[in-house]
């Protein structure tokens, strides 16, 4: 299954104040069948939203920074953080424990492209 991986800006006062714009954020939006799944966590909880595709523009955050993705095979992780970045991590099968900030991920993202 394809997945795309968004990153943007947080409504988060603290995640503002300690990261680039474009990389405050992550969700993924997948899409099973006939639907769109938006997968968004956030710092108390994970949001999730069911949609058809001509309104998906209605029910996302902003984004900045968009990668499409195969969803790979989720191992068994280590402990983590409970951040967007593990969540998305988690959903998209990498297991590496060392990329912990949105701007991380993005790099390992596109690293396979450029």
């Amino acid at each position: 299954m394809k997945a795309i991986v968004c990153f943007g800006p947080s409504k988060n006062k603290l995640l503002q104040s300690i990261f680039k714009e474009d990389f405050q954020h992550c969700f993924v939006v997948l899409y099973p069948q006939d639907c769109v799944v938006i997968v968004d966590p956030t710092v108390d909880n994970i949001n999730i939203t069911v949609c058809k595709q001509e309104v998906l523009h209605t029910k996302m955050r902003p984004i900045r920074y968009a990668v499409e993705v195969d969803i790979g095979e989720a191992e068994q992780g280590i402990l983590g953080l409970h951040s967007c970045v593990s969540h998305v991590k988690r959903i998209i099968g990498i297991n590496k424990w060392w990329i912990i900030t949105p701007q991380q991920l993005f790099k390992e993202l596109v690293r396979g492209y450029f």
